[in-house]
């Protein structure tokens, strides 16, 4: 992966600092999108909207510098073509993301967090499995509401096809594999679309998934649900964009109506300041439509304001409001 040199809220670590967090973005990550085309360009129009984010917010009354949240970019560019939609090749791409993450992980301390920018939502569970590795061997995830590392999964779909398509890499099979494969709990917010085949008791009290009605889903009470004996637990964010009501944000790749809002999203990241402490995340599912390629969209701003605030929440914790 190679440093991004534009300034932005995404890359603005003076020369000798170390950064609290990466942006690793991931170009070209396509390979089992089943919906609208054009994740592959996603990470390049998010951090070009970067660019433009002021990082003076009034709200803290303090320009959001490196002081407070000091970020670097690493861009992945692989060429595309045919063979990148071949499986062994995704397979190999995985294994790149799993391999960066558990790079930057472990390249200075305190350890940087990473956020990931896709492509399609498949990268998740490679980056996950980095940060797992890094994590104690003996810790207990038998129990969602008492696990030291939860997978918040903001997302319109459960994804839990043990394989969709007959592909067991899916973008829809990511939770389904978190949860069997690397048994991290997780816990789901703004899911609105479900597969009718899917059995919730088979992952135990390791899962648990919020459905989501804008006219009486309260994240403040999905957590204290959840989390009601308070306990150190370090939380990854991973933000499909499709969580997002197509009216906030309208170009992703499997588009859901009555999704959350903007502040709902920002709510989530309050949230998880509240009851632990953000350490990684990603964001994912947004597409490129090929008359926006170059473009400042509303879409990829979007996109970019709520990677800028996962980030600023885990920096601020209780202070991000």
């Amino acid at each position: 992966m190679t440093p991004s040199v534009t300034p932005s809220v995404f890359n603005n670590v003076p020369a000798g600092q170390h950064p609290r967090w990466v942006v690793a973005a991931y170009n070209e990550f396509e390979y089992t999108a089943t919906g609208a085309w054009g994740t592959r360009l996603a990470p390049t129009a998010i951090l070009q909207a970067g660019a433009h984010i002021e990082p003076l917010l009034p709200r803290y009354g303090e320009l959001i510098g490196p002081s407070r949240l000091a970020v670097k970019t690493l861009v992945d560019n692989p060429l595309f073509d045919e063979p990148l939609r071949k499986a062994s090749a995704h397979r190999e791409r995985l294994l790149r993301v799993f391999n960066t993450t558990s790079s930057i992980l472990a390249s200075a301390e305190p350890m940087p967090k990473v956020l990931a920018l896709g492509g399609e939502h498949s990268l998740t569970f490679a980056t996950v499995s980095a940060y797992l590795d890094r994590r104690p061997k003996d810790e207990n995830y038998r129990s969602l509401g008492n696990a030291p590392f939860v997978v918040v999964y903001l997302d319109a779909h459960t994804d839990l096809y043990p394989k969709y398509q007959d592909n067991p890499l899916s973008h829809a099979s990511v939770a389904h594999r978190l949860l069997t494969e690397l048994g991290v709990p997780v816990l789901q917010i703004g899911t609105r679309s479900f597969n009718p085949g899917w059995h919730a008791l088979m992952y135990g009290d390791r899962y648990a998934c919020a459905m989501w009605d804008e006219r009486q889903t309260s994240i403040e009470h999905i957590f204290q649900t959840v989390f009601s004996l308070r306990h150190p637990v370090d939380f990854y964010i991973s933000l499909d964009l499709d969580v997002l009501d197509p009216s906030v944000l309208r170009n992703v790749s499997c588009p859901e109506p009555g999704g959350m809002s903007y502040w709902d999203v920002l709510e989530v990241f309050r949230q998880c300041a509240y009851y632990g402490n953000i350490v990684g995340g990603d964001v994912v599912e947004m597409t490129v439509p090929p008359q926006q390629c170059g473009t400042l969209s509303a879409d990829a701003m979007t996109a970019a304001q709520l990677a800028f605030h996962m980030m600023l929440a885990a920096e601020l914790g209780e202070e991000y409001r």
